[in-house]
């Protein structure tokens, strides 16, 4: 149904009257509606060839390659999909739907400058959309252009205003190209405004610290206070800096002093972990191809809760050379917060080739074909999980979850499953998709009762908010489900696409169209790109 909803979208906008009487425009719209028959039931080479018959047609040019592209796409077709979604741009440019198709492709064959201009393009169809311009210079930074990555961000500057993230992006940009002195007076002129922005002076500091400029430092100390940072060790932050700058000393002597401040800060002392981040740019510009300077970026990024830069990071550092199996762990979990299966099912692949006995990569497979809709390879991957580790006892909670949610895909009765795993879940979580299960299929009051039980207490804390917001908005209860996202949010757990796509139609329940357009906004910026 969504993908016929879609295409009477783009019907509607490609503007051309579906009621002509022309006899090759009859037959054109009878071969499309063919074709997305084909493709909706899986016959996707057979739907191609109708594609490729009105592909050419002037009034059909526009959405015929539009849906060949995302058919050439599913078949892993990546260049000729490109080449599809181009030639539906060039037949209706202010379509934004072809715009984001193309966007998309372009990251995934890792054309950063083509995927950051058809940004700019969608920034003017939608200059209301901080999301484009976030996006844009994103992209153009990828391909190593801060010029213009700097100027996506004075256009958005121009219709938002000189807000937080922008100027620390801005901020951030200036810095990366080294024009750190650019970075600072952006900076405090943000600040005069918002002198209580803890994030904005930990930033301003860093440039401090990473431009050995103790007249910044002290002034901004001074202006807005002291901090974690700014009451460090200046002698020591010297003596760092300066082995990273000494060319004479390697990687590995320049990474122990700033792994062993890593491993005495944590998610509760973020302004020390991110006074770190100046230094881990400084390594990756010295050492781009180095695993090393890669997996310290992402560490940085990861505890920052900055998952897709985490992502980013621990990518190429897998693709760059060989790592130890900590490293694949930790992209496994960065993938898997970020609801971005395609890639999580993939390297987990490709991780179980260097490290075919860990449990985590095979529990990874059997969860993304489960998230992906496919109960057939899912149950398939779990018997194979299972005859690998039949003997560690006990059972993990989340596999026993799994197991119960993929046999409830696949239609099977999974009561005794849903026992099996809630015995020993002390954290709630298997009694919230208990719940949740009770609920989708009609059993209120059982779920409301598993709520009210014993693990009512462990089941609600903040960190379990998005699965409480589930079962809230499932049980009518708009008001308590928005709470519990927020909730989640404020105690620092990851909120990722699918937990703002919840958010948005909760405020979108509960009336407030603004609320919900922030999230959907959000839920676009972190959506993983079309595989």
């Amino acid at each position: 149904m969504r993908q016929w909803l879609m295409f009477l979208l783009i019907l509607c906008s490609a503007g051309w009257s579906v009621a002509q009487n022309s006899d090759r425009i009859a037959e054109c719209q009878a071969l499309l509606i063919d074709a997305l028959r084909e493709d909706m039931t899986g016959k996707r080479e057979k739907a191609i060839e109708l594609y490729e018959k009105i592909r050419y047609e002037k009034e059909f040019a526009g959405v015929a390659n539009f849906y060949l592209a995302k058919s050439l796409q599913a078949l892993g077709k990546t260049e000729d999909a490109l080449l599809a979604a181009s030639r539906s741009v060039q037949a209706d440019p202010a379509n934004k739907w072809y715009l984001l198709l193309k966007c998309h492709l372009s990251e995934q064959l890792f054309m950063p400058l083509r995927a950051a201009e058809g940004y700019m393009e969608l920034a003017k169809l939608e200059p209301g959309n901080y999301t484009f311009y976030d996006n844009a210079a994103f992209q153009f930074k990828s391909a190593g252009d801060f010029k213009r990555a700097l100027e996506a961000m004075e256009w958005a500057r121009t219709q938002f205003g000189l807000t937080t993230e922008i100027a620390q992006k801005t901020a951030a940009l200036h810095a990366a190209s080294g024009k750190y002195e650019n970075a600072v007076e952006l900076l405090e002129a943000y600040l005069l405004r918002h002198p209580d922005d803890a994030a904005s002076v930990e930033q301003l500091l860093g440039y401090a610290k990473a431009t050995n400029n103790a007249k910044l430092l002290s002034r901004v100390s001074t202006q807005f206070g002291a901090s974690p940072l700014a009451q460090a060790n200046d002698s020591h932050h010297a003596s760092v800096e300066a082995r990273l700058r000494d060319p004479s000393v390697g990687l590995d002597d320049k990474l122990k002093p700033l792994i062993h401040q890593l491993e005495s800060a944590d998610k509760s002392q973020p302004a020390a972990v991110r006074s770190l981040l100046p230094y881990a740019e400084m390594l990756l510009q010295q050492y781009p191809s180095e695993p090393k300077s890669h997996c310290f970026a992402a560490d940085l990024h990861y505890l920052l809760n900055d998952l897709p830069q985490a992502k980013k990071h621990y990518i190429q550092a897998v693709e760059v050379g060989k790592v130890p199996y900590l490293v694949w762990d930790n992209l496994l979990q960065c993938l898997s917060d970020l609801g971005h299966w395609h890639a999580a099912k993939r390297f987990a692949t490709r991780c179980l080739d260097y490290y075919p006995t860990q449990f985590l990569p095979q529990f990874v497979q059997v969860n993304a074909a489960y998230q992906l809709g496919d109960t057939l390879q899912g149950g398939a991957l779990l018997e194979q999980l299972e005859r690998t580790f039949r003997f560690r006892k006990p059972r993990s909670p989340e596999l026993l979850l799994l197991k119960a949610k993929l046999s409830k895909a696949s239609g099977s009765d999974s009561e005794d499953l849903w026992k099996a795993a809630l015995q020993g879940d002390s954290f709630g979580i298997n009694h919230l998709h208990y719940a949740i299960f009770l609920c989708r299929k009609g059993a209120f009051a059982s779920a409301q009762q598993v709520l009210d039980g014993p693990l009512a207490s462990t089941a609600q804390r903040p960190s379990n908010g998005a699965l409480l917001a589930r079962l809230y908005d499932c049980l009518g209860n708009g008001a308590a489900a928005k709470q519990a996202l927020d909730a989640h949010s404020s105690s620092g757990a990851f909120v990722n696409a699918e937990h703002h796509r919840l958010a948005a139609a909760i405020c979108e329940k509960l009336g407030d169209e603004k609320c919900s357009q922030y999230h959907l906004d959000r839920a676009q910026l972190l959506e993983e790109p079309p595989q």
